[in-house]
């Protein structure tokens, strides 16, 4: 599988700024994205998803919504934002435009 598969997926509106594709890593990929604001559609991880906020812009919030429980977190620079392997989103909302998101995609299985 394809460890960069899962954010053109998840992301089809974000703009990938640079990726980790063909440089010969194993066992890890990454993904540097600008979000626009909006709606994302549901989205179920088949892979450990760590999301890297470098840059924060102002109040700019990530609401996302899984396993019924509801997370509104402030884009700061430096949150974290981790996707479990297998755990749905049913929604994942962006206020404001996101210029510098780093994505970093482990395998399920090693």
């Amino acid at each position: 599988m394809d460890l960069l598969d899962q954010g053109f997926r998840k992301f089809p509106r974000a703009a990938l700024t640079t990726s980790s594709a063909g440089l010969g890593w194993r066992g890890i990929a990454a993904e540097l994205r600008a979000h626009p604001a909006g709606d994302l559609p549901p989205f179920q991880s088949d892979q450990l998803e760590i999301t890297l906020a470098l840059a924060g812009e102002r109040d700019a919030f990530v609401s996302r919504k899984g396993v019924g429980l509801r997370q509104q977190t402030r884009v700061d620079p430096g949150t974290i934002w981790i996707s479990r392997v297998g755990v749905g989103e049913d929604d994942i909302r962006i206020t404001r435009p996101l210029a510098r998101i780093l994505h970093l995609y482990l395998p399920a299985e090693p």
